[in-house]
């Protein structure tokens, strides 16, 4: 289509013109105190935008000024309104990028699907400018299958990008689909809630089962009530909470509450509604069909209740298989007897159930000591450490700084 490689970034230097652009204090300050952020931010909430706020806070609490390039959409639900405020979004993106010095650091929260081809010219505007970029990976997506967006950005994107990964499970099958080495520093999600985890004591019974995420049936909200209806005869109870985002959805999810009697929905839980939920339940119970599905923080949050979990076998998920606390479901939770079968087990033998939610917390124990320095090491990718402020006046205090070290576009 393009006889020029570089036409299309010559259409969007001239649009970029037309575009709003970051303030003009912060773009004369030093390259060694400026980082781009490009990604998703809330609303709407969900995994890649909380990570890439927490990213944000952290990058504050040490001095470092962040120039915010917002690349969520400003309408809520998808339609063509939707399609276009994610274009408006990246277009402003551009434009900052353009606009920027020579060899800034650019961070950017790769997404999962279509919207690779929006962070393609984000990677190939880098390369173009000399810049340093870090590429925060949150999906499984063109993991599991080779997607030649992802290919392209590969190429297109510097020759010494740095790549955030989720698990050594990512690393690896990137390496292996796309077949290239890649400089990789590993940090969990879970390491950026690591003060917030629920201190959680050992479940002595089994008699409650949960979901909490998303009501959509990409998460498996289905799967679960189909278990919920086979526990029910154990007399074990379900309880459910999260919000319902599917269109359409409330009035199959409603009438299939009704039917079982042996569920209970709480509706979206947050602070210590959520911290309440996972104390009320005994396994958490994740079918997720999700084709993002990567490393979900409601899995940590649950183990760290000391709550045994059942998941399919997807994203990091699967390098938690064979322990004796976990459930692997196949990817698409095809297969339930695997669940009930051990739920049934578990509500028989009261001591082997104690024992698998002694193992969860002990994974969350030692999981601690491993994740503690993988946020030293994310800032050490983003900021090297000849540029990090040595003043500790900030450090661990983002709020103070918000306002004086963040510029936001979009």
């Amino acid at each position: 289509m393009w006889r020029h490689p570089f036409l299309p970034l010559a259409i969007l230097l001239g649009l970029s013109q037309k575009l709003e652009s970051p303030s003009r204090k912060v773009m004369r300050k030093s390259l060694a105190d400026c980082v781009f952020v490009v990604g998703p931010l809330p609303p709407p909430v969900h995994g890649a935008s909380v990570i890439t706020q927490k990213v944000i806070e952290l990058l504050q609490s040490h001095g470092v000024v962040v120039v915010r390039l917002n690349a969520s959409p400003a309408a809520l639900t998808r339609g063509w309104r939707w399609h276009a405020s994610r274009i408006r979004a990246y277009l402003r993106c551009y434009g900052a990028l353009l606009r920027a010095p020579q060899r800034a650091t650019v961070y950017l929260s790769l997404s999962g699907g279509n919207g690779l081809g929006y962070d393609l010219l984000v990677a190939a505007l880098a390369r173009l400018k000399a810049h340093r970029i870090i590429l925060h990976h949150h999906s499984f997506n063109y993991i599991d299958r080779w997607r030649p967006a992802f290919a392209w950005l590969l190429r297109a994107a510097p020759l010494q990008a740095t790549h955030i990964v989720l698990c050594n499970e990512m690393r690896a099958r990137i390496e292996q689909r796309y077949r290239r080495k890649i400089n990789a520093v590993l940090v969990s999600n879970f390491s950026f809630f690591l003060d917030e985890a629920n201190r959680g004591t050992p479940h002595k019974r089994l008699r409650r089962v949960g979901f909490l995420s998303n009501i959509t049936l990409d998460k498996g909200i289905d799967r679960f009530l189909d278990v919920a209806g086979q526990l029910g005869a154990l007399g074990i109870e379900a309880h459910i909470a999260g919000p319902i985002v599917t269109p359409g959805l409330k009035d199959y999810f409603d009438e299939r509450v009704r039917r079982l009697g042996n569920v209970k929905y709480l509706g979206p839980v947050f602070g210590e509604d959520k911290r309440e939920f996972y104390r009320n339940i005994d396994l958490f119970i994740l079918p997720s069909r999700y084709i993002n599905e990567a490393e979900p923080l409601v899995i940590y949050e649950a183990l760290a209740a000391g709550l045994p979990i059942a998941v399919t076998a997807r994203g990091c998920l699967c390098e938690l298989n064979d322990r004796p606390y976990v459930i692997v479901m196949d990817r698409d939770a095809a297969d339930l007897g695997p669940v009930v079968a051990r739920v049934e087990r578990w509500a028989k033998d009261q001591f082997l159930f104690e024992r698998a939610s002694l193992a969860a917390l002990e994974h969350m124990k030692a999981l601690h000591h491993v994740l503690s320095p993988q946020l030293a090491a994310l800032l050490a990718a983003i900021v090297p450490a000849t540029r990090q402020e040595t003043g500790e006046a900030t450090s661990g205090y983002p709020d103070r700084v918000a306002h004086r070290n963040t510029t936001t576009v979009g």
